[in-house]
């Protein structure tokens, strides 16, 4: 469990980071 937690925080992170730089082609990955 410990690691599925810390793997979805990790996704959680890169999608925001995704979704900051795709925003400028109004892109929302969520």
């Amino acid at each position: 469990l410990q690691e599925n937690s810390y793997s979805e925080s990790q996704l959680y992170d890169y999608a925001k980071q995704i979704n900051l730089v795709l925003n400028r082609d109004c892109i929302i990955l969520y």
